[in-house]
């Protein structure tokens, strides 16, 4: 920021000067010793205090001791990481994925920091079910998070800032990031279909578990 402000203002005075032709020729050359050289340096002065951010400008995540998890698939490979850090609105969850097949996937925060690919019951089913401390239904439990878009490449760059959970309580609780097979369609049935039965209620219908990174504090 502090350097966004600088630059424009040395642009003017640069401009300013060859304006003004040879040095004696007007006020400001080197022979007025009242000239635009002492009115950069109290421009600069003036121009190196920071500034508040203009209202309604975007929450900017970095504010707090980010979470590296690396995520892994069921062959023990990894596939990328989420970054949790506390923004000023709650908490970023940065997402950064590659190897995947293309469109979308669920992802979740699940209540149980244990990543297991040979689960008796499927593939890291030892997550249990989505981080949801309030006993809410889908799609508003707090470990719910938006479905990410796989490119055609099979990568994913996302980033969103939820206020659903504090950064400490993922921690403090044991939990786990879960990537599903399928997109998650929120639960949302219309009505012409029918009630949403209770596998939709508790997961949107969002397939398999095919990667699984625990929530955990660095270990020092």
């Amino acid at each position: 920021m502090r350097v966004r402000n600088i630059v424009p203002a040395l642009a003017a005075a640069a401009l300013v000067v060859t304006a003004c032709g040879a040095p004696g020729d007007s006020p400001g050359g080197a022979d007025d010793p009242g000239g635009r050289d002492d009115v950069v340096g109290r421009e600069n002065d003036e121009e190196t205090e920071d500034t508040e951010p203009a209202p309604g400008t975007t929450t900017q995540p970095g504010t707090g001791s980010a979470e590296v998890v690396a995520v892994m698939d069921t062959d023990g490979r990894e596939i990328g990481h989420v970054i949790f850090d506390e923004a000023d609105e709650g908490v970023s969850v940065t997402v950064e994925f590659s190897g995947l097949e293309p469109g979308f996937m669920a992802m979740h925060i699940h209540e149980n920091a244990v990543c297991d690919p040979q689960h008796a019951d499927g593939p890291f089913q030892s997550t249990g079910g989505h981080y949801n401390p309030a006993g809410d239904e889908h799609p508003g439990h707090a470990g719910d998070l938006p479905p990410l878009l796989v490119t055609g490449e099979g990568t994913v760059h996302a980033m969103v800032v939820t206020d659903r959970f504090e950064l400490q309580d993922v921690l403090d609780e044991g939990t786990a990031v879960i990537l599903h097979q399928g997109r998650d369609n929120q639960a949302n049935i219309p009505e012409r279909y029918g009630e949403p039965d209770q596998d939709t209620l508790d997961t949107g219908d969002a397939g398999d578990r095919v990667a699984c990174g625990v929530i955990e504090p660095d270990q020092e």
